[in-house]
């Protein structure tokens, strides 16, 4: 069984290119921006790469061994599209981040650098404009000229800084599709169980009945050993509650203790009976268990997967704010590795 068969959603390729790259455009990890002014990008980029490296490994963990038969539905199909989403707008922030590094540690001019940065945004941005269904609140005409604000800034600072309302769009655009994506979750895990339970009900229905008639037969033990101690009503509420006892008394006004060792032993033939057919079911209910306790994992795994992204997409925006801004310490750029950090131990508190 390979790794599509077993994964609820498939996240694609890890990033490893991704960290290379990284390595050799961060060389200096920083770059000047404007005259005696050094702006730390490290933190910002190799951050982001970190935590969208801990989102993809947290999904890949999930694997479906018991419910794979089940995990090919339209619910599903429609969370593996929104999955495809959410891999592009992590590795949309990874890629931005990325770009920005690679343009602060070029050689072109503040004016260069602020034109190649407007080309960027307009390659990712109009083509979403230009989509069926577009979720920007830009207009072209609106989009045009925040695209050209970006690219007449004389330094690469204050293109940021004209870049940030395309960024903060881009954030709430994310944080609204991974709203979405944990909706398609909680429909896909409810469309999951529904074909478990057609498939397997029967089995935990039967087993709910073996376990209250277990119950039952405790029960009327009980009410025999309260007539046995004096109290003459118990038997007659133990007629009441199993009237085929009856059938084993020959004097059902006196009975003998002839007749309450015939009421004893039909009893416990009753849970020997309840006890060999509940051993014959139990494999079958311990599948079932399985299945839904599978299900519970994925859900609860990618649940906090796309909390992680949802603080990474916050971090990132506000990364951004605080670097248009021009705050040079690398320790209050990064947002993320922040982020990353207390997701980190979150997790740990919770396996824990």
């Amino acid at each position: 069984m390979n790794r599509n068969e077993r994964s609820w959603i498939v996240w694609g390729p890890k990033y490893c290119l991704i960290f290379v790259f990284l390595s050799v455009i961060l060389g200096t990890g920083c770059s000047r921006f404007r005259s005696g002014k050094q702006l730390h990008l490290a933190p910002y980029a190799e951050g982001m790469i970190q935590l969208a490296a801990d989102i993809e490994y947290d999904l890949g963990q999930v694997q479906a061994v018991y419910v794979r038969n089940y995990i090919d539905g339209p619910k599903v199909a429609v969370l593996s599209l929104y999955g495809e989403s959410v891999r592009g707008i992590i590795r949309g922030m990874i890629w931005y981040s990325l770009e920005l590094v690679s343009l602060a540690e070029s050689h072109m001019s503040g004016e260069e650098r602020s034109e190649v940065l407007a080309d960027y945004l307009d390659g990712v941005m109009r083509p979403v404009l230009s989509s069926p269904a577009p979720r920007l609140n830009f207009t072209i005409a609106e989009l045009d000229i925040l695209i050209g604000e970006v690219a007449k800034q004389d330094n690469f600072l204050d293109a940021l800084n004209a870049a940030q309302p395309l960024i903060d769009e881009a954030a709430r655009v994310a944080a609204e599709v991974l709203a979405e994506t944990q909706e398609a979750v909680d429909a896909a895990v409810v469309e999951i169980r529904g074909r478990i339970d057609d498939d397997r009900l029967d089995i935990a229905i039967s087993a709910r009945e073996l376990t209250k008639a277990h119950a039952a037969i405790a029960r009327d033990i009980i009410y025999l050993r309260h007539y046995r101690m004096g109290d003459a009503a118990a038997l007659d509420t133990l007629f009441a509650k199993e009237p085929s006892l009856r059938e084993v008394v020959k004097n059902q006004e006196q009975p003998t203790p002839e007749d309450l060792r015939a009421i004893e032993e039909r009893l416990l033939f009753i849970i020997r009976s309840l006890a060999e057919l509940r051993v014959h079911l139990q494999p079958a209910l311990e599948l079932y268990w399985k299945q839904h306790r599978e299900v519970d994992q994925m859900q609860t795994t990618y649940s906090a997967a796309l909390r992680r992204a949802r603080v990474a997409v916050i971090a990132w925006d506000r990364g951004h704010q605080r670097l248009a801004a021009g705050i040079t310490e690398p320790a209050e750029i990064d947002l993320i590795g922040i982020a990353r950090s207390a997701s980190g131990a979150a997790k740990k508190a919770i396996v824990r």
